[in-house]
This record gives structure tokens, C-alpha cells and sequence, in this order.
């Protein structure tokens, strides 16, 4: 039934009522099924009529979006648990190959992959008959075109998943279809700011697509299903301003990256690297679209902004790439964007030891920044291009870009350099063995970053204090360094520096002669340091105090290994 007018006397028709429906009824204690409302949804005020009138009665009503009357309580239907969905794919596809025999894993993920949707799920389980899951898996990066072929019996909106959307689709208004087509540019949900930005949404609008059923809430984030978000992007490559809308898209990335880098040294870094978290797919997505459509100069905005992101998120391989990629193709760009770029490419280059990438990359945005007369730019390329030096074990490299560097920072008052060059100072005087001069360099740095909200920052340098107490023998001092780095990393998520402060913990535990604790505490790092795909830079200083310890305490670290992040910062704190 497609007419509102038709529900009713069609409800009459089944219960054998003749004449008025609610004098029909009565008092009779009943229950009437209502599927697939969204269609007439308009009866909803005379529904609320018999219901009123009609104590005995219930409703029982399935619809894609509610229908906003007294009494209603609506039970969301959400995708398959994991256990459900495979057994409900498992029967299916039995049903058509009676030998069916795949493992858990197999189906769970293809379960996953349509949403865990009980209707995507029967049709994925209707292809076994022609595909192993192994091949059913590998084409479901494109969910529309291989989920068809439903019962013969089912209505035809059933019979295929993009006729079930496109039922919910041609329910829509005008202006909620432009809106859920442009959504689609959404890779891994949005925010309300975001959504008005780049699509031009209004509350009331994209509240008619959240009753739908059509987009997800989830806090302040708001998503659609991968298998619907598919057909909304079919929607807005149709509609003509796909180009537009996915600019929009990159641009209020390359906003978002700006603002990180802004505000990367306040109070708000911790709030707005959770954003950056949240926003890791579009992200992706954003900077995809850069380099395929040849926005090169938009793409660089956007990576070139989020150094210290690539550098905290602990994903430096991937911003080396993006880099990479983009730096290629920047003949012609804005110097200033170009040169930023250049400098984070460094700076990931050399959180990876690609120490002659990251002297290439600070080299060539140094050039740029001299010719174009921005003593900011100029100060950052020369504190770049003196780590690599002190990577390297060379102090006296770095000693006179340092120098230059701290006299442009200090003249231009720039409290982030200033810190940067206290820090790099303290490494320098560290390499040539002065100890008590590299602690308070250090020391003052930590201090400074911490009180600055720089929290990043501060670990790293209370990290770097640890390192050099450990060195200069002095173990409680140590601790107390790590101990105040490892607490910071931890809350705030910086995964790497946990690692550091784990090692840092290990040496500390076995120059106190607990053997077995340094075991599971180094065990713990190395677990770490595999899992994040990088190399602890300056690796000597622990494995000159930890020699041997992985197998005379192999019990011990192999315990370490097994311990999750959060369980071995809290032995290593335990220790302190």
C-alpha cells in the first residue's frame, strides 16, 4: 500500500470488520502488526485515533523512521551482533550448498563487511553457490553489485541490497536526497560543524535522515553504514557536483589540519588531537582526492600541517608516503605551503633514521624559506636539520645551525622554538658527555612545554632527562624523569613515547637488580616497538644495560610480550 487513506480499511479487511474500525475493536485486547510504514507515514495521526479510542489495542509498527505519537517507543534495530550474523549467514548458505564449510573468522569478516544487515547477510550467502569466501571476500569492496539475486518470493525491494536503499531513497524530499548524496563524501562519520560546512545541512534535514534510519548517531558523530554510504556516493557522482562537494570536503580538512598545528602547542592539543583521531578516515580521503584530481597544492595544506599528528598518531610511515607523493608533484606551489611540507617530511623521515631524506627534505625548505625572507620558516628548517646531526653523533654539526636558529626564535619571541632548541641542546650536550648541562636544558624544556600545555613536548624532553640520568649513573633520578614522562604519554596517548619509557623502566629495574621485573618491562617495549613498526633511535643506551636479560628471564620477558599497553604501564609505574 502506497496511499495513507488505504491503511485503515485495509486493517478492516483483514480482521473481517465491517463498518467503523474503532467500534469494531472495541475493548478486544489486540495486537496489529504494522510492516513497512515509512511509505504511508502520514497515517501516523490516525493511528493515534484508534489507539486512543481502543484501550485494548497495540501497535506494533515497523518503519525506517517514527511516527511521532503519543505513547511511542521506538526499539532502534541495529546491525547483527558478531555470533548472530554468522549463524545466520552460515544457515543461509547451507540452504544453497548443503556441504558449505567455511571458518568462524571467514564469515565474521564478510558478515562485517555488509554491516553485520541481516538482508546483505542472506545475499552474500546466496553467492557461495558461485564464489568460495576467499573470492566472496575480495569482492565485496563494492557491496551493490554483488548483493542481489534474493528469494524470488520476497517483494523486489528485498531482492537486491541497492533496491532495498534506493526504496528508502525515493521516500526522501528533495532536499533530504541532495543531502544524503553529499554525506556520502563522509568517510568514517562527521560532526554537525562538518556536515554544514561541506554539505550544507540544516538540523531539521539531517534529523529527517537520522529518523530514516539512513545516518547514524553516535555521540557527537554522526555515520551511515558502509553499504548505504556506497549508494550515496553512486548518488553524488550522478548528481553533477561531486567535484564540488569533495573539494569542500579536503578544504575543511586542510582547515581542521591548520588548526591543529595552530593550537599544538595550547590548551586545547589534547581535544583537537581526538578530533584528528576521529577524523583519520576522511583524512585518508581527503588527501586521495588531492592527488587523483591534481589539488596538489591543497593536498600539501593538509599533510604538511600535521606534523607533529603524524609524529603523536605514531603513523610516520604513512605521512612519509602522503609526503612523498605530493612533494613530487609541488612545482608551482605557494613556496610557504611547499616549504612546510618539506619540513614535516623531514621531521617523519627522521623519526625513521632516514637521516638523508630528512637532511634533503630541511635542506630544500631552508633554501626556500632564505629566498623568500620568513625567519620563522628559517629557524624551524635549522632545528630540523639539527637532529639528523645529532642522530648521527654529530654535536659540533649541530652546534652552529643551532646557534642561528636560537638567536632568530629568541628575537622573534617564538616560545615553541625556543623550547625546541632547549631540548635539541640538551641531546647535544648529552652526545659530548655533559651531563649536568644536558639535564637542565632538558629540565627546562620539560618544564616549559608542560606549563605551555605542550604535553607531546614535555614527555619527550622528561623522556630525553631520564635518558641522560640513566647515563650519568644516577638510576632515582632516572626513574623520577620517566615517571613524569611515561604518566604524560600514557594519558594522552602518545604510543611511542610509552614504548621509550618502558626501555627506560627496564634498565632502570635491572641496575636495581630486579631481574625478572627488567625482563618483563624490556619483553613489553620490544612487543611494542614491533607493533608500531619503528625503531627506538639511540636503542644502545638499553641494550648495553639489558644484554642477555631476553634469555636468562626468558620466562619473565615472554610474559612482558604478552602484557597489553595499559597493564605494563602500570607495572612500570608500579616499579618507580
Amino acid at each position: 500500500i502506497r496511499d495513507p487513506e488505504l491503511v485503515l480499511p485495509a486493517v478492516a479487511e483483514a480482521i473481517g470488520a465491517e463498518g467503523d474500525l474503532a467500534t469494531q475493536l472495541g475493548d478486544q485486547e489486540r495486537l496489529l502488526v504494522l510492516d513497512n510504514l515509512e511509505q504511508v507515514i502520514e497515517v501516523a495521526p490516525r493511528l493515534a485515533e484508534l489507539l486512543a479510542a481502543c484501550p485494548g489495542l497495540a501497535v506494533l509498527a515497523t518503519s525506517r523512521e517514527p511516527l511521532r505519537i503519543a505513547g511511542e517507543q521506538e526499539f532502534p534495530l541495529r546491525p547483527l551482533p558478531e555470533a548472530p550474523a554468522v549463524e545466520l549467514f552460515r544457515r543461509r548458505a547451507e540452504a544453497v550448498l548443503p556441504d558449505f564449510d567455511a571458518g568462524y573468522d571467514e564469515v565474521a569478516e564478510i558478515c562485517r563487511r555488509v554491516d553485520s544487515l541481516p538482508l546483505a547477510i542472506e545475499l552474500a550467502a546466496a553467492r557461495v553457490k558461485l564464489l568460495s569466501t576467499d573470492e566472496l571476500l575480495s569482492r565485496l569492496d563494492r557491496r551493490l553489485p554483488i548483493l542481489t539475486g534474493g528469494r524470488r518470493d520476497l517483494p523486489e525491494r528485498q531482492q537486491t541490497l541497492r533496491a532495498t536503499i534506493e526504496w528508502s531513497y525515493e521516500l526522501l524530499e528533495p532536499g533530504e536526497q541532495v543531502l544524503f548524496a553529499r554525506l556520502g563524501v563522509f568517510s568514517g562519520g562527521w560532526t554537525m560543524d562538518a556536515a554544514e560546512a561541506v554539505c550544507g545541512a540544516d538540523l531539521d534535514t539531517l534529523g529527517a535522515l537520522l529518523d530514516q534510519s539512513l545516518v547514524r548517531r553516535d555521540g557527537e558523530r554522526f555515520s551511515m553504514l558502509e553499504t548505504i554510504r556506497e549508494y550515496a556516493i553512486e548518488r553524488l557522482e550522478g548528481s553533477g557536483e561531486a567535484a564540488q562537494i569533495r573539494r569542500r570536503h579536503a578544504e575543511y580538512i586542510a582547515a581542521l589540519a591548520e588548526a591543529v598545528e595552530r593550537e599544538h602547542h595550547g590548551a586545547s592539543q589534547a581535544q583537537l588531537r581526538e578530533h584528528y583521531r576521529a577524523d583519520w578516515d576522511n583524512i585518508r580521503a581527503a588527501l586521495g582526492w588531492c592527488l587523483e584530481s591534481g589539488e596538489i597544492e591543497l593536498g600539501l595544506r593538509v599533510a604538511g600541517s600535521l606534523t607533529m599528528v603524524w609524529l603523536h598518531l605514531n603513523v610516520a610511515q604513512e605521512g612519509e608516503r602522503w609526503l612523498g607523493e605530493l612533494l613530487a608533484r609541488a612545482d608551482g606551489v605557494d613556496p610557504t605551503i611547499r616549504g612546510k611540507a618539506l619540513l614535516s617530511d623531514g621531521m617523519v623521515a627522521g623519526v625513521q633514521n632516514h637521516l638523508d631524506r630528512a637532511v634533503q627534505s630541511a635542506e630544500e625548505a631552508l633554501e626556500l624559506f632564505r629566498s623568500t625572507g620568513n625567519e620563522a620558516g628559517i629557524a624551524w628548517a635549522l632545528t630540523t636539520l639539527a637532529v639528523p646531526h645529532i642522530d648521527a653523533g654529530d654535536p659540533e654539526g649541530a652546534a652552529a645551525i643551532l646557534a642561528e636558529a636560537d638567536e632568530i626564535v629568541r628575537r622573534l619571541g617564538e616560545s615553541g622554538g625556543i623550547r625546541r632548541i632547549l631540548h635539541l641542546r640538551g641531546q647535544q650536550a648529552a652526545l659530548t658527555g655533559e651531563w649536568s648541562r644536558a639535564a637542565e636544558l632538558l629540565q627546562e624544556s620539560g618544564e616549559l612545554s608542560e606549563a605551555e600545555g605542550d604535553e607531546f613536548s614535555a614527555a619527550s624532553s622528561f623522556h630525553s632527562l631520564g635518558d641522560v640520568r640513566l647515563a650519568a649513573g644516577d638510576v632515582e633520578a632516572a626513574a623520577d624523569a620517566y615517571e613524569r614522562a611515561l604518566r604524560i604519554a600514557a594519558r594522552t596517548g602518545a604510543d611511542r613515547l610509552v614504548c621509550y619509557c618502558l626501555a627506560g623502566f627496564a634498565a632502570v629495574a635491572r641496575d636495581r637488580g630486579d631481574e625478572a621485573g627488567a625482563a618483563r618491562l624490556w619483553g613489553s617495549a620490544e612487543a611494542c616497538e614491533e607493533r608500531l613498526r619503528f625503531t627506538m633511535r639511540w636503542r644502545t643506551l638499553y641494550e648495553e644495560r639489558l644484554d642477555g636479560l631476553s634469555q636468562s628471564q626468558r620466562e619473565a620477558y615472554e610474559s612482558g610480550r604478552e602484557l597489553d599497553v595499559e597493564d605494563a604501564v602500570d607495572l612500570a609505574l608500579g616499579t618507580s
